[in-house]
C-alpha cells in the first residue's frame, strides 16, 4: 500500500470517527451507530491538530508521478481538509451555522426506516444516540454565538420545534411499537432477544427520548433567547467566499469575473423564463409573466375539498 493510500485510509477513519453521525446516516457505516460528535473544546482542538498533521502528510507526497485515479484520490483529500480546516477556522462554521452542520445528527429515523439489522439491534442503537443527545445539546450551546443571523435563529426554532415534539411527544416510541408490532422476526425474539428483554429495550427507549426531548426543548429556549438581539450579519466575506469555492468547487476565478458570469447566466435564463411564459399564454413575452402563468394553472386545480374530505 503506499503513501496516499495509506494516508487516505487514514483521514476516512478519522473523518468518520468525528462525525460518526454522517458515517451512519449518508454512509451507511452502522459500526458508528449509536453515535453522536464529540464536539467539546478539547475534541475540536484535536481535530484541528490532526488534520493540521494530514495536510503536512499530503504536502510531503509528490502528486506528479501519480496516476489518474490516485491524483484523484489526493485532490479530494486535501479539499476535504482544507476545508474542514477553514469550517474549524476563519468562516467558523460551526458557531455561526446551527442548522446544516447539526442536522442529520437529530434525524434518527435511519435506525427505523433502513432494515440493515434486527430491529431490536437497530432500537439499542437509537437508545444510545438519544442518551448521548442532552450532552450534545449542552456542547452545542456552549460553541454557538450568542448573536446569530436572524434567519437562522428563526429556522432553528423551527426545526428543533419539530425534533424536540418526535423525541419527547411520544411519536418516536409510537413508531417503534409499531414496528415491533408489523414486524416480529426482525425483533431479534427468535435470536437472543427474549420479549422481556424487548419490554425493558422499550422502557429504555421511552426514558432516552424523553430526556432528548427535553434537551432539545432547551435547545429552542436558548434559539427563542436569542430573537432580541439576532441580526442581519451572515455575510462570510470574500475571503471565505473565494475560500470555500476553491477547496469546494474547484473554482478559482476571480469573484468579480465570477459575478459577471453568474449576472450573464441570470439574464439568459430570465429570457428563456420569459420565452417559455410566452409560449404557454400565447403571448408576447414583453406581455407573458410567471405571475400570468401560475394564475392560469390554478384555475385547472380542483379545490382542497374536492381532494380531501374533511
Amino acid at each position: 500500500m503506499n503513501d496516499l493510500s495509506t494516508l487516505v485510509e487514514q483521514f476516512l477513519a478519522a473523518y468518520n470517527d468525528f462525525y460518526p453521525h454522517n458515517a451512519s446516516f449518508l454512509l451507511g457505516l452502522h459500526a458508528y451507530d449509536g453515535r453522536v460528535p464529540d464536539f467539546s473544546a478539547d475534541s475540536i482542538a484535536g481535530w484541528k491538530q490532526r488534520l493540521a498533521g494530514f495536510k503536512q502528510q499530503l504536502a510531503d507526497i509528490d502528486p506528479v508521478p501519480l496516476d489518474k485515479l490516485a491524483k484523484f484520490d489526493y485532490k479530494l483529500v486535501e479539499g476535504y481538509i482544507e476545508l474542514e480546516l477553514l469550517r474549524h477556522g476563519s468562516l467558523r462554521y460551526y458557531e455561526r451555522n446551527p442548522i446544516m452542520p447539526y442536522l442529520y445528527i437529530f434525524d434518527v429515523s435511519n435506525y427505523i426506516k433502513r432494515n440493515y439489522a434486527p430491529l431490536a439491534t437497530r432500537v439499542e442503537a437509537l437508545c444510545r444516540h438519544l442518551e448521548a443527545t442532552p450532552c450534545l445539546i449542552t456542547q452545542l450551546m456552549e460553541k454557538l454565538d450568542k448573536s446569530l443571523p436572524q434567519a437562522a435563529v428563526e429556522i432553528s426554532l423551527e426545526t428543533f420545534k419539530g425534533f424536540a415534539r418526535y423525541y419527547r411527544d411520544g411519536e418516536l416510541v409510537a413508531l417503534v411499537v409499531q414496528a415491533f408490532s408489523e414486524n416480529q422476526s426482525e425483533s431479534g425474539l427468535d435470536q437472543d432477544r427474549s420479549p422481556q428483554l424487548v419490554t425493558e429495550l422499550m422502557v429504555r427507549l421511552a426514558k432516552a427520548a424523553e430526556m432528548a426531548g427535553s434537551a432539545l426543548y432547551n435547545y429552542v429556549r436558548f434559539f427563542e433567547s436569542q430573537l432580541e438581539k439576532a441580526d442581519q450579519d451572515f455575510a462570510i466575506g470574500a475571503e471565505n467566499y473565494a475560500a470555500l469555492l476553491k477547496w469546494g468547487e474547484r473554482v478559482e476565478l476571480p469573484l468579480d469575473r465570477l459575478l459577471q458570469i453568474g449576472l450573464k447566466d441570470i439574464q439568459n435564463n430570465q429570457a428563456r423564463l420569459r420565452q417559455v411564459c410566452s409560449d404557454w399564454l400565447g403571448e408576447t413575452p414583453d406581455q407573458a409573466t410567471v405571475i400570468k402563468v401560475v394564475k392560469e394553472m390554478g384555475k385547472e386545480h380542483p379545490a382542497n375539498a374536492e381532494i380531501v374530505s374533511v
